[in-house]
């Protein structure tokens, strides 16, 4: 049994609360696990409108994760502070999405919520694109020791 297997097997009880990512497109081999929760499934399962190629493109790349896992990009960045919060950027085409989440293993992210780049909340200091990473964090942390209380969260620095 693999890692991955065995990841998915001991964590089954903790994750039945979120929505394993399903391909697709035919993919050669799963090499990681996304999870995502009610929303972000929801969100992701159904039409953008005028936003469908973002849409698209971001199926694609959830897609290529699983295939390929985090090593193959520099898809994800720390979202600020020791706290293992991340997050997943899809830039183009715009205005781009973020997933935030956090990894519990070196193959499997957990998504928490998406953004719109548009959508994302920003310092209400007047500065035109400064993310309030302080209290996006804060709220995110709340959401996943609620959602997963026994589940650790791991810094990118550490997988």
């Amino acid at each position: 049994m693999t890692t991955d297997v065995m990841l998915t097997e001991t964590l089954k009880t903790d994750l039945e609360v979120l929505h394993m990512w399903k391909p697709s497109r035919p993919i050669t081999k799963t090499r990681a696990f996304l999870f995502l929760t009610e929303d972000v499934a929801s969100r992701v399962n159904n039409p953008w409108d005028e936003r469908e190629s973002l849409r698209g493109r971001t199926k694609a790349v959830f897609d290529d994760f699983i295939e390929n896992g985090r090593p193959n990009y520099g898809l994800f960045e720390e979202s600020g502070g020791r706290n293992g919060i991340a997050q997943m950027k899809v830039m183009a085409p715009a205005p781009g999405i973020r997933l935030f989440g956090a990894f519990i293993h070196p193959s499997c992210f957990v998504g928490l919520r998406l953004f719109h780049r548009d959508e994302l909340p920003f310092k209400p200091t007047g500065q035109k694109g400064r993310i309030d990473y302080k209290t996006l964090n804060s709220e995110l942390i709340h959401e996943w020791v609620t959602l997963l209380p026994s589940v650790d969260r791991i810094r990118i620095k550490d997988l």
